[in-house]
């Protein structure tokens, strides 16, 4: 029997931090929002028990002027939370 071997795609570097620190900084880069003034968001953006933590993966995005940018990528930029986290789903 002879297994396949399939390539893995390299993880991005997430990012771990407060909720308020998140909606700062996406407000600050001047994310899109929709009608309801909640931020744009593609993938998955996980809250901890408190509901104050957030796990954001490498693969989230928000979207500035309709383009999408990497949320862990913009959140690097700031001194904020935790950068480079591995966020295995």
């Amino acid at each position: 029997m002879t297994q396949e071997l399939r390539a893995v795609p390299p993880l991005r570097p997430g990012w771990f931090g407060l909720r308020r620190e998140l909606l700062h900084a996406l407000a600050t880069f001047g994310c899109d929002r929709a009608p309801d003034g909640r931020f744009i968001v593609r993938g998955h953006v996980w809250s901890g028990l408190d509901e104050e933590e957030l796990v954001v993966p490498g693969d989230a995005e928000a979207f500035i002027d309709g383009k999408p940018v990497s949320i862990a990528g913009l959140m690097s930029q700031t001194s904020y939370g935790l950068r480079g986290v591995t966020v295995i789903c």
